[in-house]
């Protein structure tokens, strides 16, 4: 894309920014009580800025590879309209990034081409793992913290954090849990036991609770599995997201004892459904009759390995509630035989290998 054309369009963004907050949407509240709360979740493959700070992936790299600022801002552009157009006129409320750089990456996402959003709170991790989560909100946040995934072998590989942020919206408060599970490289079955081991950390935190234990729960961004894994594997390996109604004992399927060697405790999967779900479990809307594939296709298989885990606070009735979900699929997110349009730097074109998933709340 040339760069006239992005000169236009962050133009165009900052007077469109400018022209709201005139109007007085900035200054007074952002949320018109006749719309949902929007969340929308995108893994935007690997944006990397064009600074050689270290340690990026050798495709990304300034000091060795053809990236440069330009094509970073190429990007931003081009992300900038994919997120905004998935949720127009605005852009979500909530918005979640995964597979980001660093903070400067963020904002100058932020600055260059999300104005019109008011994402006047934003938030990183600081994975040692690599790339990061990002959110960016136009609702209050009142806590954001990150938690680090314990491995006890020195050989183990390194697992991004999981990042924990109380949301305070209109339609009231909940708490928000983003990640990036362990890719699936290796193989499904010899890695699922690194996404197990972070499913076991959330799934605990569910059971125990805190001081804020009466709030709804939302889990969400690339786990990097299914929950169609558990019957794939014929009901007999332990997985990250087992069926709600696959059998509670579990010691005896396998990878069962090689977890419990490595971490000395039993794992603890998340129990998903597709219909509104009791206590200790999570709602899907994956399998709630959506009609999609997936968010993701490798080798002309659609997976769905991007999602929205909703605890029984979204359907008790009682503050914020679950309202909808929607697979984004504007088309110029997509290539002619409707796969994602993968961000391809030779080309200087795409968007990402993943399409987004937008949640409405109320």
């Amino acid at each position: 894309m040339k760069r006239q054309y992005r000169i236009s369009l962050i133009k165009t963004a900052a007077l469109t920014a400018a022209a709201l907050l005139l109007s007085g949407w900035g200054a007074c509240s952002p949320f018109s009580p006749a719309d949902p709360l929007t969340v929308l979740s995108w893994n935007v493959q690997n944006l990397f800025d064009g600074v050689d700070n270290g340690g990026e992936y050798p495709e990304f790299d300034p000091g060795s590879s053809s990236w440069n600022a330009s094509l970073f801002y190429d990007r931003l552009e081009l992300l900038g309209t994919g997120i905004i157009e998935a949720c127009p006129p605005r852009g979500p409320d909530v918005l979640i990034l995964l597979e980001i750089e660093n903070r400067n990456c963020m904002e100058e996402l932020n600055r260059q081409m999300l104005g019109p959003c008011g994402y006047r709170n934003r938030f990183i991790t600081e994975n040692e793992a690599g790339i990061q989560a990002a959110l960016l909100t136009r609702c209050r946040v009142k806590s954001f913290q990150s938690h680090r995934i314990s491995l006890p072998l020195s050989r183990a590989p390194a697992l991004r954090d999981i990042a924990e942020a109380e949301i305070e919206s209109p339609f009231g408060s909940f708490l928000l849990f983003i990640n990036h599970w362990k890719s699936r490289l290796g193989g499904i079955p010899e890695t699922e036991i690194w996404r197990l081991r972070a499913a076991s950390l959330l799934s605990r935190k569910l059971q125990t609770g805190d001081d804020r234990s009466g709030l709804p729960v939302l889990i969400c961004g690339d786990l990097n599995t299914t929950i169609e894994l558990f019957d794939e594997e014929e009901g007999k390996m332990l997985t990250a997201l087992m069926p709600a109604g696959s059998p509670p004992e579990t010691g005896s399927l396998t990878g069962a004892a090689e977890y419990a060697a490595i971490f000395g405790e039993e794992a603890v999967p998340l129990r998903v459904t597709g219909i509104p779900p009791q206590k200790e479990q999570l709602y899907s809307p994956w399998l709630d009759g959506c009609g999609e594939p997936g968010s993701y296709c490798f080798r002309e298989k659609w997976e769905r390995l991007d999602h929205f885990l909703l605890n029984n606070g979204f359907f008790d009735s009682t503050g914020i509630e679950f309202e909808g979900f929607e697979l984004v699929k504007n088309p110029q997110l997509l290539n002619r035989d409707g796969t994602p349009k993968k961000w391809i730097t030779s080309l200087q074109s795409g968007y990402s290998d993943h399409l987004p998933i937008l949640l409405r709340l109320r």
